[in-house]
C-alpha cells in the first residue's frame, strides 16, 4: 500500500510542476499563451518553428535527454503525454527504489540514502530504454 501511494504522490507532484504547464495540443501555456489563445489566426511557418522551438525548451531535463537520446519525433508525439509517461514511469522507479532499500537496510540511513539514488536511477534508464522501444515499434522515431 505504501508504494502505491508513493507512486500517486510522485506522479501527482509531476503532473502538478511538469505536465500541467502545457496545453492539451502540447503546446507550453506561457504569458503570450493566454493572449493568442482565442486569436483563430493561421501561423506562418517562422511562427511554428518558434513556438516548437519554445516548447522543447521549456521541457524538463529527463524530457530533453529522453528525446534527444533516442531520436523521438516531436512532431509526432503529444509532449504532453511523453510527460504524463514519464512521470508515471519516475514514480514506479522511485516507489521500486525505496522499497527495495527499506527492506534491504532498515537501519542504515545514510546507506539507504547513497543505494537508493543508485537504484532509482539504474531503474530509470532501464524503463527509459524499453520506452524508447514503445516509440520505436510504433514509429515516433525520427527518419534519418
Amino acid at each position: 500500500m505504501g508504494s502505491v501511494l508513493v507512486i500517486l504522490i510522485v506522479y501527482i507532484m509531476y503532473f502538478l510542476f511538469s505536465v500541467n504547464r502545457y496545453d492539451k495540443n502540447g503546446h507550453y501555456k506561457d504569458k503570450d499563451y493566454k493572449k493568442n489563445k482565442n486569436k483563430k489566426k493561421k501561423l506562418t511557418k517562422k511562427e511554428i518553428e518558434e513556438l516548437k522551438k519554445k516548447d522543447y525548451d521549456k521541457l524538463p531535463n529527463e524530457a530533453k535527454f529522453f528525446v534527444s537520446k533516442y531520436r523521438i519525433d516531436l512532431d509526432k508525439v503529444n509532449i504532453r503525454g511523453l510527460l504524463k509517461m514519464l512521470g508515471l514511469v519516475l514514480g514506479i522507479c522511485i516507489a521500486a527504489g525505496t522499497l527495495i532499500v527499506i527492506t534491504a537496510l532498515p537501519n542504515h540511513p545514510n546507506w539507504q540514502i547513497v543505494i537508493a539514488f543508485i537504484i532509482v536511477l539504474v531503474l530509470f534508464f532501464i524503463s527509459m530504454k524499453i520506452m524508447a522501444r514503445y516509440f520505436e515499434k510504433k514509429g515516433l522515431v525520427k527518419d534519418e
